[in-house]
């Protein structure tokens, strides 16, 4: 992220939490890195981390949204800052085969985002949501609005990002387009075999992650 631009970090720390701030600190002191704590993140979904980091979001600039558990080739930034315009907003996915449980996402000829959710066949998806993506200011605009619909009015703490993303790219006005990352190196780390994959798969190119 510093190589390219980006000078102000927001995490939202839960488990482990004192492990990761020392880490960051120790590796990246130079870096500006806000931290925000969830407190309920053991009975809570991503939505909610979403909340907790509610108003250090730009509302005038574009900024640069991940999920933690993503291990991520560093040439996958660039592409998403200067795909399409500089304000666009870019999601990251990837064609191939994938699993039923996965977030997935439906793309028009114009590469123009029309659906997000785990809920969507394989049948009818152009790939999986990579959870990597740049929101222009409109986007994170409607996003906040969004979200203060479902956390304060409807109490769903436990939704997947993914659907509020899908809210939102179906609102008015807002438009999202699609990024396939061809054969970039990307990989979501949820268990210890997931760990190991990553191992190998990043294993002759740490320093570009």
């Amino acid at each position: 992220y510093k190589k390219h631009g980006v000078t102000e970090v927001v995490i939202v720390v839960g488990c482990h939490k004192a492990k990761i701030i020392r880490h960051v600190k120790k590796q990246h002191p130079d870096l500006h890195v806000t931290f925000l704590e969830n407190p309920i993140y053991r009975k809570t979904n991503a939505i909610y981390g979403l909340w907790i980091a509610r108003n250090a979001f730009p509302l005038n600039e574009s900024v640069l949204f991940c999920h933690a558990d993503v291990l991520f080739e560093e040439a996958l930034i660039p592409h998403l800052l200067n795909k399409r315009g500089k304000n666009d907003t870019i999601l990251a996915y990837k064609k191939g085969p994938t699993d039923e449980e996965a977030g997935k996402i439906i793309l028009d000829n114009d590469e123009r985002v029309t659906r997000l959710g785990k809920k969507i066949s394989l049948r009818e998806a152009t790939g999986e949501y990579m959870q990597i993506a740049k929101f222009d200011p409109l986007f994170t605009r409607t996003m906040l609005d969004l979200l203060k619909t479902r956390i304060e009015n409807e109490h769903q703490v436990n939704l997947y990002t993914i659907d509020l993303y899908n809210d939102v790219v179906r609102s008015k006005d807002v438009n999202a387009f699609g990024m396939e990352i061809g054969t970039l190196k990307i990989t979501e780390v949820d268990t210890e075999a997931d760990l190991r994959q990553a191992e190998k798969l990043f294993a002759h190119t740490n320093k570009n992650t």
